[in-house]
Protein backbone atom coordinates (compact mmCIF):
# COMPACT_ATOMS: atom_id res chain seq x y z
CA UNK A 1 0.00 0.00 0.00
CA UNK A 2 1.01 3.58 -0.47
CA UNK A 3 0.93 5.50 2.93
CA UNK A 4 1.36 9.18 3.07
CA UNK A 5 3.18 10.23 6.07
CA UNK A 6 4.42 14.08 7.06
CA UNK A 7 8.35 13.96 6.32
CA UNK A 8 8.82 15.85 10.05
CA UNK A 9 6.80 12.47 11.70
CA UNK A 10 9.64 10.16 10.40
CA UNK A 11 11.61 10.56 13.57
CA UNK A 12 8.82 10.10 16.09
CA UNK A 13 8.54 6.69 17.89
CA UNK A 14 4.48 6.83 16.21
CA UNK A 15 4.51 7.63 12.46
CA UNK A 16 0.84 9.17 11.98
CA UNK A 17 -0.74 8.70 8.54
CA UNK A 18 -2.14 11.22 6.80
CA UNK A 19 -3.49 8.92 4.05
CA UNK A 20 -3.07 5.05 3.06
CA UNK A 21 -3.55 4.00 -0.76
CA UNK A 22 -3.54 0.88 -2.77
CA UNK A 23 -0.36 0.28 -4.78
CA UNK A 24 -1.85 1.14 -8.04
CA UNK A 25 -1.82 3.39 -9.61
CA UNK A 26 1.34 4.82 -8.33
CA UNK A 27 0.00 8.09 -7.05
CA UNK A 28 2.19 11.61 -7.39
CA UNK A 29 4.35 11.61 -4.13
CA UNK A 30 3.01 15.66 -3.87
CA UNK A 31 -0.39 14.47 -3.81
CA UNK A 32 -0.95 15.53 -0.12
CA UNK A 33 1.61 18.69 -0.29
CA UNK A 34 5.30 18.82 0.16
CA UNK A 35 5.51 18.06 3.74
CA UNK A 36 4.55 14.64 3.11
CA UNK A 37 6.11 12.17 1.67
CA UNK A 38 4.57 8.58 0.36
CA UNK A 39 6.38 4.86 1.42
CA UNK A 40 5.25 1.59 0.01
CA UNK A 41 4.32 -0.99 2.79
CA UNK A 42 2.83 -4.40 2.75
CA UNK A 43 -1.20 -4.64 4.11
CA UNK A 44 -1.31 -4.26 7.39
CA UNK A 45 1.02 -1.33 8.04
CA UNK A 46 -1.04 0.80 9.07
CA UNK A 47 -3.11 0.55 12.53
CA UNK A 48 -5.79 2.67 14.80
CA UNK A 49 -4.31 3.93 17.43
CA UNK A 50 -6.75 6.11 19.48
CA UNK A 51 -8.71 6.20 17.08
CA UNK A 52 -6.33 8.14 14.25
CA UNK A 53 -4.07 6.09 11.98
CA UNK A 54 -0.84 5.24 12.52
CA UNK A 55 2.37 3.40 11.33
CA UNK A 56 2.98 -0.26 13.22
CA UNK A 57 5.95 0.01 15.36
CA UNK A 58 7.82 -2.22 13.09
CA UNK A 59 7.06 -0.73 9.90
CA UNK A 60 11.05 -0.36 9.39
CA UNK A 61 11.31 -3.80 9.18
CA UNK A 62 10.32 -3.46 5.56
CA UNK A 63 13.47 -1.81 4.03
CA UNK A 64 13.42 -4.00 1.38
CA UNK A 65 10.04 -3.40 0.35
CA UNK A 66 10.54 0.57 0.81
CA UNK A 67 13.81 1.51 -0.71
CA UNK A 68 12.59 -1.31 -4.12
CA UNK A 69 9.21 0.59 -4.35
CA UNK A 70 11.04 4.40 -3.82
CA UNK A 71 13.41 3.32 -6.64
CA UNK A 72 10.45 2.12 -8.92
CA UNK A 73 8.65 5.64 -8.14
CA UNK A 74 12.26 7.46 -9.06
CA UNK A 75 12.80 5.44 -12.13
CA UNK A 76 9.12 5.91 -13.90
CA UNK A 77 9.38 9.48 -12.62
CA UNK A 78 12.26 10.45 -15.05
CA UNK A 79 12.17 7.10 -16.98
CA UNK A 80 8.47 6.16 -17.71
CA UNK A 81 7.89 2.48 -18.72
CA UNK A 82 6.37 2.86 -21.96
CA UNK A 83 9.28 5.34 -22.97
CA UNK A 84 11.78 2.39 -22.10
CA UNK A 85 9.79 0.27 -24.23
CA UNK A 86 9.84 2.73 -27.13
CA UNK A 87 13.55 3.39 -26.73
CA UNK A 88 13.87 -0.08 -26.76
CA UNK A 89 12.24 -0.71 -29.83
CA UNK A 90 14.16 2.50 -31.87
CA UNK A 91 17.17 1.28 -30.93
CA UNK A 92 16.76 -2.32 -31.78
CA UNK A 93 15.45 -0.43 -35.00
CA UNK A 94 18.75 1.38 -35.08
CA UNK A 95 21.04 -1.40 -34.71
CA UNK A 96 18.66 -3.34 -37.26
CA UNK A 97 19.57 -0.65 -40.30
CA UNK A 98 22.60 1.27 -38.71
CA UNK A 99 24.70 -1.78 -37.44
CA UNK A 100 25.82 -2.23 -33.89
CA UNK A 101 28.21 0.35 -33.63
CA UNK A 102 26.09 3.80 -32.58
CA UNK A 103 29.08 5.98 -33.74
CA UNK A 104 28.33 5.52 -37.20
CA UNK A 105 24.22 5.99 -36.57
CA UNK A 106 22.88 9.47 -38.67
CA UNK A 107 23.43 12.14 -36.06
CA UNK A 108 19.74 12.63 -34.59
CA UNK A 109 19.88 8.94 -33.45
CA UNK A 110 23.39 8.99 -32.05
CA UNK A 111 21.40 11.89 -30.01
CA UNK A 112 18.64 9.54 -28.93
CA UNK A 113 21.06 6.55 -28.11
CA UNK A 114 22.82 9.35 -25.82
CA UNK A 115 19.12 10.02 -23.90
CA UNK A 116 18.52 6.81 -24.15
CA UNK A 117 22.35 5.69 -22.37
CA UNK A 118 21.54 8.41 -19.67
CA UNK A 119 18.10 6.40 -18.85
CA UNK A 120 19.84 3.38 -18.65
CA UNK A 121 22.55 5.09 -16.76
CA UNK A 122 20.05 6.59 -14.47
CA UNK A 123 18.07 3.60 -13.67
CA UNK A 124 21.32 1.57 -12.83
CA UNK A 125 22.53 4.10 -10.37
CA UNK A 126 18.96 4.31 -8.12
CA UNK A 127 19.24 0.23 -8.45
CA UNK A 128 22.65 0.67 -6.89
CA UNK A 129 21.08 2.94 -4.59
CA UNK A 130 18.12 1.17 -3.53
CA UNK A 131 20.15 -1.81 -2.55
CA UNK A 132 22.68 0.36 -0.20
CA UNK A 133 19.42 1.38 1.56
CA UNK A 134 18.07 -1.62 2.08
CA UNK A 135 20.99 -2.35 4.92
CA UNK A 136 20.96 0.88 6.78
CA UNK A 137 17.29 2.64 5.94
CA UNK A 138 17.61 6.45 6.55
CA UNK A 139 15.17 8.22 8.60
CA UNK A 140 13.70 9.40 5.66
CA UNK A 141 13.87 7.30 3.05
CA UNK A 142 12.39 9.07 0.54
CA UNK A 143 14.79 12.15 0.78
CA UNK A 144 16.65 13.19 -2.19
CA UNK A 145 19.65 13.25 -0.55
CA UNK A 146 20.16 9.74 -0.39
CA UNK A 147 19.35 9.00 -3.23
CA UNK A 148 21.45 9.80 -6.82
CA UNK A 149 20.27 12.98 -8.63
CA UNK A 150 17.29 12.95 -10.77
CA UNK A 151 17.46 13.33 -14.06
CA UNK A 152 14.74 15.17 -16.27
CA UNK A 153 12.53 12.93 -18.28
CA UNK A 154 13.61 10.78 -20.90
CA UNK A 155 11.73 11.60 -24.23
CA UNK A 156 12.91 8.64 -27.04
Amino acid sequence: MQVFVRKADLSQQTVPVVAGLPDAPVIDRNAYGTDTTVISLPAGSVVNQSGAPVLVANWRNNADMITREEAYRRIIESFSEFMQRNAGLVMTNNILAYGADHTTWPPEEQTRYTTWQSGLDYIQQVRTRSDQLEAALPVDPTDDVNWPARIPPVYI
